[in-house]
């Protein structure tokens, strides 16, 4: 990844370079969230089931949350609709 400052005139070759390191949230953790994420709202998951998709993305959302950001919103919606 590059980095520029605002105003910097230097040559591409000359940009600091930097790793970006993403730490993601243990599956045994995550299942955890999601589990206590679906236990506490069975309305969305009721509407889930009846046909409802945005109540997906409200579980989703949720357990995004109570994960710190660290928990990958795909495999938290594929953890849903698996436990349903």
């Amino acid at each position: 990844m590059l980095i520029m400052k605002a105003g910097d005139r230097k040559r591409p070759e000359t940009f600091e370079k930097r790793e970006i390191v993403l730490v993601e949230a243990e599956p045994e953790d995550l299942e955890k969230t999601v589990d206590q994420v679906m236990s506490e709202y069975t309305k969305e998951i009721l509407e889930l089931q009846s046909g409802i998709r945005s109540s997906l993305q409200k579980l989703v959302i949720e357990a995004m949350r109570r994960s710190g950001g660290k928990a990958d919103p795909k495999k938290i919606r594929h953890l849903i609709i698996s436990k349903l």
